[in-house]
């Protein structure tokens, strides 16, 4: 048995869609994957071997590079904008999300959205207060109509089968190959 410790997104993305390729050249070893964002102590709590990404945190660990993400992570200098209170922070958000949806493209995300507009361009739009309220305001009315939060139906218990797979540790039984 091979116990190994991953973060979430790791584990579902990258490691769960190639276990049938893995069961197929190594069909005589058990698997059990644990998921886990935090970078658990593995002598500790049994594990094997870890998979993680970004430095090494603790020097007593022996690392060896597997692969190079293509994750890109955009960050600014500077701030797009600044708030005093929670208040002043949701209308913010929720000018932003709708200055987003009526100007990016079909399937764009955020931050390609950013670079090719110009964070500049965002800002000067954020920086008008009135801009910012009729935005907010057109925000608020789109999601007076679905305000749909699965994620807390989930947490709170319904269709927990829909991710029951991931909410154990089970070891993948695998048979030698012929």
């Amino acid at each position: 048995m091979l116990r190994v410790l991953m973060p979430y997104t790791l584990g579902l993305s990258v490691v769960e869609p190639r276990l049938g390729e893995f069961r197929q050249h190594y069909q005589k070893v058990q698997l059990a994957l644990t998921y886990d964002n935090y970078p658990l102590d593995l002598i500790e709590h049994g594990f094997d071997a870890a998979l993680r990404t970004g430095p090494l945190s603790d020097s007593g660990y022996s690392a060896r590079l597997l692969g190079r993400s293509r994750a890109h992570l955009p960050a600014s200098p500077v701030y797009l904008c600044k708030v005093e209170t929670e208040e002043q922070a949701m209308e913010m958000c929720g000018a932003f999300i709708q200055l987003y949806r009526e100007e990016a493209h079909y399937l764009e995300r955020t931050a390609p959205w950013i670079e090719r507009v110009g964070i500049e361009s965002v800002r000067q739009r954020l920086a008008d207060a009135e801009e910012v309220r009729k935005l907010a305001a057109r925000f608020r009315l789109s999601q007076k109509y679905s305000q749909h939060d699965p994620w807390a139906e989930r947490a709170g218990g319904k269709r927990a089968d829909l991710h029951a797979h991931i909410a154990q540790v089970r070891p993948l039984q695998m048979e030698p190959a012929e």
